[in-house]
């Protein structure tokens, strides 16, 4: 199941800029989410299925953002079952755009971020996407490229 959102808040998350902690300025370019176990009809968790939900996002990610490198936040895992150790419940993805690029023979840089959170209603869209991606290396991870 795919998260719905109004189209008004769509639009102004196309004009979000982002500061990550490491001092990068970058703007969202896009954004998907989607249940982490949606469309698991049966059964639970487990060390298998949570690899193949961690595929799948970075699967959608690439389907979405093509051209784009994609950096995977690692998930924390809920072993508290250690037979059923569970990912969060929403695995999110963000196209970033930054008008500084790493490598300065280039324009921009960009990067398309997977991460994964419990659900978080108590947050406005793109506070959940600064949460996500604020602790992102961008120069490790970021590609430069010309427009």
């Amino acid at each position: 199941m795919h998260a719905v959102y109004r189209l008004e808040q769509i639009a102004l998350l196309q004009m979000k800029q982002v500061q990550l902690n490491g001092g990068w300025s970058v703007h969202i370019n896009g954004y998907a989410c989607v249940y982490t176990y949606g469309g698991m009809l049966e059964g639970r968790p487990n060390q298998h299925v949570n690899g193949y939900a961690i595929e799948k996002a970075q699967s959608l990610a690439s389907r979405i953002w093509p051209d784009e490198s994609i950096h995977l936040i690692s998930p924390v895992v809920d072993d508290t079952d250690p037979d059923h150790p569970r990912l969060p419940s929403v695995t999110h993805a963000a196209s970033l755009v930054s008008y500084e690029p790493v490598d300065p023979a280039f324009m921009a840089s960009s990067l398309v971020v997977v991460w994964f959170t419990d659900e978080q209603d108590n947050l406005t869209l793109p506070e959940q996407i600064h949460l996500g991606v604020q602790e992102v290396s961008w120069s490790e991870t970021a590609r430069s490229f010309d427009w």
